[in-house]
């Protein structure tokens, strides 16, 4: 599975990550990622979106733009971006932020 997040994680800003270009990357075929995932009891899905998360969570931290957090994520606006942030951490992005802003 760390193998399968290090290529999503390569792949992030570099358009939509779907599965067919994650199954595309070196040393992986498309049939083994799928029975890989398969055997782990992992969605596809499931497992960009934490990374997805992952990477939200350190560009908030570097005070990166909604905007261009969304995009880089892959998101075609940024409400879309919030609406999955909120999804994924129970507060939206902002509001994430600002809470680890107060945080000494």
């Amino acid at each position: 599975m760390t193998t399968v997040r290090s290529v999503i994680r390569s792949q992030i800003g570099a358009g939509p990550i779907t599965r067919e270009r994650v199954a595309r990357a070196p040393d992986f075929q498309p049939r083994t990622f799928a029975h890989r995932l398969e055997a782990l009891g992992v969605s596809f899905s499931k497992l960009a979106d934490e990374v997805k998360y992952e990477a939200a969570r350190s560009l908030l931290l570097r005070d990166k733009r909604m905007s261009e957090i969304a995009t880089v994520l892959g998101f075609a606006v940024q409400s879309a971006f919030t609406r999955a942030f909120k999804a994924w951490s129970g507060a939206s992005p902002g509001r994430w932020r600002a809470e680890r802003a107060e945080s000494p």
